[in-house]
């Protein structure tokens, strides 16, 4: 197995830390938060601290329950499709 060199590590670390600002504003798309969770967890060589503070201490305390429930939804809905796909 080959590992990345350090600077591309870091360049993903700090895609990531961009991403996460941006899915914390009210207005952005939600799909891009999943897209970020899908994407970076195949890369188990990029710390994903950021991402998992995100989802487990910045969404449930400090996100609004309008958008709480846009994320709820999203993820229901893709949950529903997926299975659609398979039945």
């Amino acid at each position: 197995m080959q590992f990345l060199p350090t600077e591309t590590r870091r360049l993903y670390s700090r895609i990531q830390k961009i991403l996460v600002v941006y899915c914390k504003n009210d207005n952005s798309d939600i799909q891009i938060l999943f897209d970020l969770l899908k994407q970076f967890s195949l890369y188990y060589w990029i710390d994903m601290t950021p991402l998992i503070d995100l989802c487990t201490n910045y969404i449930p305390n400090h996100t609004n329950k309008k958008r709480k429930q846009k994320i709820l939804d999203t993820a229901l809905n893709k949950i529903q499709t997926s299975r659609c796909e398979f039945d």
